[in-house]
């Protein structure tokens, strides 16, 4: 079923143009010549916009924990947001110093020596692959 806006507005005592402001601002998807709105929606409406006068005392608190939620929102972002920036100055970078490792290679008769890098060209004139 579905609920005309108007009803819904004169029940919460506000311009219908508000109402279809604050329903937006709620979240709910709203076209501006919409009329009506799904029942569930409406009473999530209600249940929200019906309870702010009564809540009225409780803004302000309200309002502050909102703000320090965002605060810490905010905060949580800017460290993702370093911790990006340095993976992006270090990349590529090798922390650990490269080491070479010195091996004494002994030559047995008919055994070839290698080194550790050797083109293939070397290593077929070496083994006799030519």
């Amino acid at each position: 079923m579905s609920t005309k806006i108007a009803d819904l507005a004169e029940k919460l005592d506000l311009p219908l143009k508000q109402l279809k402001e604050k329903i937006v601002e709620l979240g709910f998807e709203l076209t501006p010549r919409a009329r009506v709105i799904d029942d569930e929606i409406a009473e999530l409406i209600l249940d929200e916009l019906g309870n702010e006068d009564s809540d009225a005392e409780d803004a302000p608190a309200e309002k502050e924990d909102i703000a320090e939620i965002y605060d810490e929102i905010i905060a949580e972002e800017r460290e993702r947001e370093i911790v990006k920036s340095q993976r992006k100055k270090t990349a590529g970078r090798d922390t650990k110093k490269k080491t070479t490792i010195d091996t004494e290679v002994v030559s047995i008769e008919g055994a070839i020596s290698i080194p550790e890098s050797i083109a293939v060209k070397e290593f077929a004139e070496k083994t006799g692959l030519n």
